[in-house]
């Protein structure tokens, strides 16, 4: 009897592991956005379209945002004849959802005050 209730209970232990294993490799990218999936600082050389995927357990899905966004400035210039021009404006963008995992390699998850920010600066 008491073999018994330790075959119950290790198939329910071991029953219990393998869902959470199984839980843990359904990855879900949200409608508007593209995921790039990383495995112990491995990066997929492919972006992933929205939907569920199945991927390695313990794997990591970084979301990037590929509708149009708007990126608004506003800075302070001073002219030759020593008087100051406001400038205000902003910029509409919108990230190529082929080529995000490029970008994540490139320059990470923060890539706004990487590209566009020195892009207005300069």
């Amino acid at each position: 009897m008491k073999k018994h209730l330790y075959r119950i209970a290790w198939t329910v232990v071991i029953l219990f592991v393998l869902g959470f294993v199984g839980i843990n490799t359904v990855k879900i990218v949200l409608p508007g956005y593209r995921g790039v999936f990383e495995t112990a600082g491995y990066v997929y050389q492919h972006s992933y379209e929205n939907g569920p995927h199945i991927t390695v357990p313990f794997s990591q899905v970084h979301l990037f945002n590929v509708r149009e966004q708007v990126f608004p400035f506003a800075f302070k210039l001073k002219m030759s004849s020593m008087q100051y021009v406001s400038v205000k404006g902003t910029v509409n963008f919108q990230l190529n959802g082929n080529n995000v995992h490029r970008l994540y390699l490139a320059v990470g998850e923060e890539y706004q005050p990487v590209l566009i920010t020195p892009l207005l600066e300069g």
